[in-house]
């Protein structure tokens, strides 16, 4: 299963990549203006400060530099949160243009034995419409269901050293 999605995962790789830098790039540069806006404010409360004591300036410094590269750590969080739910939704959609393919029937086939192979041989195997990619199994009192989500899901989790690699 893992070759015959080889290219769908290195072309989602590609753009998620693509996507994860544009997103990254652009909250960088909004965190670095937040940054320098809390540093000036910082600056002029430290001036401020001296006239007043300088100890109460730090603290007031050292509180806004906190706030601001928290807020900034935020930024940086749901851009990769964003990159993520682009990169899953890119491959659902893609997985969902080639639910009609050979290779999905080869795919559903191969969940189908999987199944059985998990849930035993006299497991009863239905498969989704010929344009969906899933099955349910049941043997018993046992279900195994396997949903487009948790396939991309699935995979996308596999993919994690190399997504995480994109923030380095």
């Amino acid at each position: 299963m893992r070759t015959s999605l080889a290219p769908v995962e290195a072309a989602l790789l590609a753009d998620a990549h693509r996507r994860a830098l544009l997103i990254l790039e652009t909250e960088e540069a909004h965190g670095r203006a937040e940054l320098a806006k809390a540093r000036a404010i910082a600056d002029a409360l430290l001036e401020g400060a001296r006239v007043g004591g300088e100890s109460a300036a730090e603290r007031q410094a050292a509180v806004e530099l906190a706030t601001t590269r928290r807020e900034a750590h935020g930024l940086v969080l749901a851009a990769r949160r964003q990159a993520y739910e682009a990169l899953r939704r890119s491959a659902l959609e893609e997985m969902e243009r080639r639910a009609g393919t050979e290779e999905a029937v080869r795919l559903k086939e191969r969940l189908a034995v999987l199944a059985r192979t998990r849930l035993g041989e006299g497991a009863t195997v239905q498969q989704g419409a010929p344009r969906e990619i899933g099955i349910v199994a049941v043997a018993g009192n046992r279900v195994a269901l396997v949903s487009l989500e948790e396939l991309v899901d699935h995979h996308l989790a596999l993919l994690a050293p190399q997504v995480e690699g994109l923030w380095a």
